[in-house]
């Protein structure tokens, strides 16, 4: 993974979604997901305002075509007000129909 190497301020999987989280103002927020990028269904990537988009990569990812992997993908709290952070997993060209997960989180500045 590139980009920002502090430690997270907080971190959410999948199993976290629908959460409503207080989160100070500053404070690096970190999304692992999980994600098979040979299928080309990736998450897709939000532009929420109130967060900055601080760095996206992959961890643990499984050897040949078709592994998978986690997406890491890290936003820094710039806003005063909540945020809804959506994700779906998808193909970029055929969102309708291959749509299979969702990921979504309530940002409350503290």
């Amino acid at each position: 993974m590139s980009g920002d190497t502090e430690n997270p301020g907080v971190t959410f999987t999948l199993e976290d979604g629908g959460r409503k989280v207080p989160v100070a103002p500053g404070t690096l927020i970190e999304l692992r997901l999980p994600e098979i990028p040979g299928t080309a269904i990736v998450w897709q990537l939000p532009d929420p305002q109130g967060l900055e988009f601080v760095s996206d990569g992959y961890e643990d990812m499984s050897p040949g075509i078709g592994g998978a992997s986690t997406r890491v993908l890290r936003f820094r709290l710039t806003g005063s007000g909540p945020v809804d952070l959506h994700l779906v997993r998808e193909k970029e060209f055929d969102p309708v129909t291959s749509r299979d997960a969702e990921f979504s989180v309530r940002i409350e500045p503290q």
